[in-house]
């Protein structure tokens, strides 16, 4: 007998795009292969698929999703996307918890995916160029006003769901970008203001549950303890658009940046926060 017939395991995939959920096995994969503490558990039930669900009237927000790189906010993201768009992953999840809580909204989107790089695009016309392409791939023809005729965005997300649903009736939109906060650090203050204005009107859609519009935001944080300005774009975004965070750290998060209602997973890689 060898040791192989007796020890049995799936490699380890050390970097985890987000793009990678769009293809439905990878995606399936992702979300089998997903560790699920108790702690991390509990947010995923009482904070995100609460905020995800559309069926019953809430005070719905963006979730916000924030830690240093390879602590697993990519792979949070496709896995909650995945389950999110197939209902099939849902037994998949590893927690019982989990289970029960994601059936609310398994299978009930239309997920958009995609990830900020080095582009010195404007934050609307990313967003909007983004969402314009894949809503053309459903079939649904939908085009932003130019930002210079409308005074805000809220009227056109919402003529862009009345779209959407006339293809989709009985599902909602779930956008999730990635790699956003690396994007807000190269942006000027005068930029930054624009692009704050723009997630606080997201955001806002995001409360109008008849609308199915939620958006779903990744945040990447590759240097939180000598980029002081990164925790002031974060504490601003999340007091803007969203209500809840779910927050990844390898757990070297100084004591005087913790909020009273921060809690460390058992895992020790994860940070909850409720701003």
């Amino acid at each position: 007998m060898k040791y192989g017939d007796l020890i049995q395991f799936d490699p380890i995939e050390t970097v985890v795009q987000l793009r990678h959920a769009d293809k439905t096995t990878d995606a399936k994969q992702l979300v089998a292969t997903f560790v699920i503490s108790d702690e991390m558990a509990e947010r995923l039930a009482a904070v995100v698929f609460p905020h995800l669900q559309f069926d019953q009237p809430a005070d719905n927000k963006g979730v916000l999703v924030i830690g240093n790189y390879g602590t697993g906010k990519s792979h949070l993201m496709s896995v909650i996307s995945a389950v999110a768009e197939h209902a099939e992953f849902a037994p998949l999840l590893k927690h019982p918890q989990v289970i029960d809580a994601a059936h609310s909204v398994a299978g009930r989107f239309q997920v958009v995916r995609t990830e900020l790089g080095s582009t010195t695009m404007d934050f609307r016309e990313f967003v909007c160029t983004q969402l314009e392409e894949a809503l053309a791939k459903r079939e649904v023809d939908y085009h932003f006003p130019p930002r210079t005729k409308i005074p805000n965005h809220k009227r056109a997300f919402e003529d862009m769901m009345a779209a959407f649903q006339k293809q989709y009736p009985d599902q909602g939109l779930l956008l999730v970008v990635d790699e956003l906060l690396d994007y807000l650090r190269t942006r000027k203050d005068q930029e930054l203001i624009l692009d704050f204005n723009f997630l606080r009107e997201v955001g806002e859609v995001c409360k109008d549950p008849p609308k199915n519009c939620v958006t779903a935001c990744a945040f990447t944080n590759r240097g939180w303890k000598t980029a002081s300005s990164q925790p002031r774009i974060c504490r601003h975004i999340s007091r803007q658009s969203c209500g809840k965070s779910l927050v990844p750290s390898t757990g070297s998060l100084s004591r005087r940046r913790m909020t009273p209602d921060s809690i460390f997973s058992t895992s020790r890689r994860t940070l909850i926060t409720t701003p």
